[in-house]
């Protein structure tokens, strides 16, 4: 038989979203955190709320040291405020390899953000490649065979903000 639901709450129930896309190429073998240019902003309507970040990103990373592995760094940051460590998203085992080995993939990172603010929020993604000029991580760009890129189409990146009631 049918039934109702009384006394619901809204708990859980999504409020918003906002979805952005960032295909600008980003190229760095610096070993500190970058900014990536890819970022949303949302405005919580409520100081309970919960922020549910996800993103897919394309991202490649390259070796020129034999018996070496090379890995590309992520971390997301709520404005200057960073909400992971320095995650690993994706490494290269170039051991056995022989140096100068490229490697490309999609990569996925999904966090919950409990900010307790109704201001307008910014969530934006920094990168660096691992241990210097050896190493060189990219973003939104693939590997043909040849350093210079600037012919290839540029991958997409996207990143999605959902206020969640609670």
């Amino acid at each position: 038989t049918g039934g109702s639901i009384t006394n619901f709450t809204g708990v859980g129930k999504v409020l918003q979203v906002v979805h952005a896309i960032d295909s600008t190429k980003l190229r760095t073998a610096a070993t500190t955190y970058t900014a990536t240019g890819l970022s949303g902003t949302i405005t919580p309507s409520s100081t309970s709320s919960k922020i549910l970040i996800h993103m897919n990103a394309y991202v490649s990373t390259d070796n020129a040291t034999p018996g070496n592995g090379s890995t590309v760094r992520l971390k997301l940051k709520r404005g200057t405020t960073d909400l992971t460590e320095p995650t690993v998203m994706y490494s290269l085992d170039q051991s056995q390899s022989g140096g100068n080995a490229r490697a490309s993939t999609t990569v996925s990172h999904i966090f919950v953000d409990e900010p307790a603010s109704t201001d307008s929020l910014t969530y934006n993604y920094d990168m660096k490649a691992d241990a210097g000029a050896n190493y060189t991580a990219w973003l939104h760009d693939t590997w043909a065979g040849t350093p210079d890129q600037s012919t290839l189409p540029p991958m997409s990146a996207t990143i999605v903000l959902q206020e969640i009631a609670q």
